[in-house]
């Protein structure tokens, strides 16, 4: 977005600041911080979330933690855990992402001088996906919303699906009540899906009573209704995909999981459809192509301070807090001693042979921490380890083995190896999918799904205890899994297949109750 939108208006790009709710959030708080906190990642934080829960003899660190991450306490132990552990960040000068947060609701609410500066700083508000904005997030930002000030939010509630994340659908519902005057502005047409799909999303999400009540209209005609197959067994309905699957040659396709096992447990079937089309959801292949638009980007950067030159605000944004650095687009052009030793890094980097620029990135900057970790020291090595990766994603493929044999050449030159390191077409903002592939298979979760779209999708294992899973208790929790659903079944534009394993008669299953909506027969396949 932030990229579309200087390309447009490049005058005016440097008024706007397109971030998330974290990085605004720690700006804040630093700016009002004596000393720069180091951010916790997540490994860290369990870390230190279970040496302390072993010192004072907490029996249950796995609900501890979820405990300490939503802020919350059940019990006299998670109480003390929770003190100790915030003590032990103010102590240390950490802070995690939940205390980005917290932290910048509490100096906001505590200062009144302090607030108003930032509603000074900040008169207009635009808030995307505000679904999945937990309660302090929004408190933070009614706190933000002076005299003049506005806010624009777009969202929908039938795609909160975050709520382990704080994320609630009552949100958006008081947000009507807190802002009274506000003028909704209702997208009531469904350009994605065809009627038939757009229809029974509706219907299935229509049985959730805590929603803003919507209706949609298909912009792209009738089409075909979903099939709902019921199979005897987890392998039959495997078999079933992958046979169908052989069949498809040029269209984009997911298969969508209600978790990671499920997905595991299918990906056997593919190995075989792999040969005719592409999988963009491989974890080394992500990781890969983000350590390479980091490197690059840096190459980049590097060689037009040596052509005296200023690196375009686009390369230095991607890549000044990888790793952090703590700087912003403020103080990148200030003189301060972050930004001097940024600065020094490009052009120490762009005097160094590639192989020396690599190890300098990944060793002294920092990148294999952020990316490769250990594996990414030798850079041919693990360039030609991601080929391999890569091994249907034939261009990804060719284009990495090329870098690595660059790389290898004691002749290769900086600015050549940083050209063939990937073509420039894959490293801005086009998306992964479109850059190397058309034609294509995704594996990936309900929740990775969100925002996409596919011509045709499968979603398997629609049983009870997947799908509720069997942690969903209550009403709140059985209509978030039941949203989940609604997102999966609205990323299909043209084909949606909802399958479920019924078992047989000496071993019965028991079918998403989700799908007693759709008013199925018991127990007997059914294909419209």
């Amino acid at each position: 977005m932030a990229d579309r939108y200087r390309a447009a208006d490049p005058e005016n790009s440097r008024k706007i600041r397109f971030c998330t709710f974290h990085s605004l959030f720690l700006s804040i708080i630093l700016e009002h911080s004596d000393a720069a906190p180091r951010i916790l990642d997540e490994e860290e934080r369990r870390a230190i979330l279970q040496g302390i829960a072993a010192e004072i003899s907490v029996p249950d660190k796995t609900e501890t933690d979820a405990a300490v991450s939503s802020g919350l306490s059940a019990s006299e132990a998670e109480e003390q855990l929770y003190r100790v552990y915030k003590s032990y960040l103010r102590e240390n000068n950490l802070i995690d992402y939940e205390a980005m947060i917290t932290g910048c609701y509490s100096l906001l609410s505590g200062s009144p001088e302090i607030c108003g500066i930032y509603r000074k700083r900040y008169t207009h508000i635009l808030i995307d996906e505000f679904q999945d904005i937990n309660k302090t997030q929004y408190e933070t930002v009614k706190l933000l919303l002076g005299e003049g000030s506005s806010l624009f939010a777009v969202g929908d509630d039938d795609q909160c699906i975050y709520g382990f994340r704080g994320s609630q659908p009552e949100i958006m519902q008081q947000m009507l009540k807190d802002f009274p005057d506000c003028r909704r502005i209702i997208l009531n047409v469904n350009y994605r899906c065809t009627e038939a799909i757009n229809s029974s999303s509706l219907l299935l999400i229509s049985e959730n009573r805590k929603r803003i009540p919507k209706m949609s209209r298909a912009f792209r005609g009738k089409g075909s209704r979903p099939r709902i197959i019921g199979f005897e067994s987890s392998e039959e309905q495997y078999r079933f995909i992958q046979d169908e699957l052989n069949t498809i040659k040029s269209r984009k396709t997911a298969v969508i999981f209600r978790s990671n096992a499920q997905l595991t447990a299918f990906q056997k079937y593919i190995d075989p459809v792999g040969k005719s089309m592409d999988k963009v959801n491989n974890p080394i292949v992500r990781v890969g192509k983000e350590l390479a638009s980091a490197v690059y980007s840096y190459f980049a950067a590097a060689l037009a301070i040596m052509s005296g030159k200023c690196p375009d605000d686009t390369l230095l944004i991607r890549i000044m807090n990888l790793p952090q650095r703590y700087l912003t687009r403020e103080t990148l052009s200030m003189d301060t001693p972050g930004s001097r030793r940024f600065y020094h890094e490009l052009a120490f980097l762009g005097g160094l042979s590639p192989a020396r620029a690599w190890d300098y990135l990944m060793r002294s900057v920092g990148l294999q921490n952020c990316f490769g970790g250990a594996e990414a020291d030798n850079a041919a090595a693990y360039l030609k380890k991601l080929a391999a990766s890569c091994r249907t994603l034939k261009a990804a493929s060719d284009i990495l083995l090329k870098a690595a044999e660059d790389m290898d050449r004691p002749d290769s030159g900086f600015a050549a190896f940083q050209a063939s390191l990937f073509p420039e077409g894959m490293i801005d903002g086009s998306s992964e999918e479109e850059a190397l592939s058309a034609n294509r298979l995704s594996l990936m979760t309900y929740h990775r799904s969100k925002g996409l779209e596919f011509d045709h999708v499968y979603l398997p294992d629609l049983n009870d205890g997947i799908i509720p899973s069997r942690r969903a208790s209550g009403e709140a929790s059985i209509e978030e899994e039941r949203r989940l659903l609604y997102v999966g079944m609205t990323r299909a534009k043209d084909r949606l297949t909802l399958s479920y394993v019924r078992g047989t008669a000496e071993n019965p299953r028991m079918r998403s109750r989700f799908l007693e909506v759709f008013d199925l027969p018991p127990d007997i396949e059914k294909r419209t």
